[in-house]
Parts: structure tokens; sequence; C-alpha cells
């Protein structure tokens, strides 16, 4: 992605603090069920793109951990904050960045993406996705990659 992705979303999360004006949903109820499912509480998960969602709380409170957010806008991750108890926001780490350009990511048992591989349009992007997402994702671990 681009300074030009990351400026747009931005732009989206600073302006109206949702995603209904880019067509994205905030709700997360097939999220949370596929996660609890298919993983079990002490497990780490990663949530690529977790916008202003709040499911980081809600699974870190049915007891996974550590948790870890990514996103390329800081006002999505802040609104994500701000929708959570303080004691729960000092839980998670929430992380600025580019899944593309941030290579430092904590290996997980879940990687979570509800949306932001759908934004991924040239196949060098989705083919670098890929090669975070296995070097990321432990082995036995689960890839939960929803695109619309």
């Amino acid at each position: 992605m681009s300074s030009e992705s990351t400026d747009y979303w931005e732009k989206i999360y600073a302006s109206n603090g949702t995603m209904s004006s880019a067509g994205i949903s905030l709700h997360f109820g097939v999220s949370f069920e596929l996660i609890t499912q298919f993983s079990r509480p002490r497990s780490s998960v990663i949530d690529i793109g977790g916008g202003s969602s709040s499911l980081a709380g809600q699974i870190l409170l049915a007891g996974f951990r550590p948790i870890t957010v990514l996103d390329i806008a800081p006002a999505a991750l802040t609104r994500a904050r701000n929708r959570l108890e303080p004691s729960i926001q000092a839980e998670i780490n929430w992380l600025g960045g580019d899944v593309l350009s941030t290579p430092d990511l904590r290996s997980c048992d879940v990687w979570h993406d509800r949306a932001a591989f759908h934004f991924l349009t040239s196949s060098q992007d989705q083919a670098a996705y890929g090669e975070v997402a296995a070097r990321t994702v432990k082995p036995g671990g689960h890839l939960i990659v929803g695109t619309f």
C-alpha cells in the first residue's frame, strides 16, 4: 500500500469515525464466532486492519491473549481504544502501520482480517500479504480472511 492509502484511510476515520461511508460494517459477530470456534482462550490474535471495531476488546474478555491490532490509520486505532475501558485498552498491543511494511509482527495463533486484504488489488501486494501471514501465523494456527 502507498502513503496515499494511509492518507485515504486516515481521512475516513478522522472525518466521521465510522466506516459506513466506505461501505464497511463495524459488526464483528461472524469474526468473533470464527475466532472462538476454531481457537481456544489464551491463543494469541492479531487483527489486521482492525479499524475502529471493538472486536479486540471482546476477544480479550473471552480470554484470548496477547492481542495485537494493526491498522494503517492512527485515527482508527484511537477510536477503537476509546470504545474500550482503560484497563482493557492497556492489555492490547495497538500498532499503526501497513501490513505490507510492518515486518516485526509478533507470531500469533490467529490471524484475523475482516477487510484489509480486499483492498490489495495487485498480485504483488497479495503475494506479499501471504508471505507476511505465512511467517506470522504459528504452525497449526488459523488464518481468517474476509473479503467483499
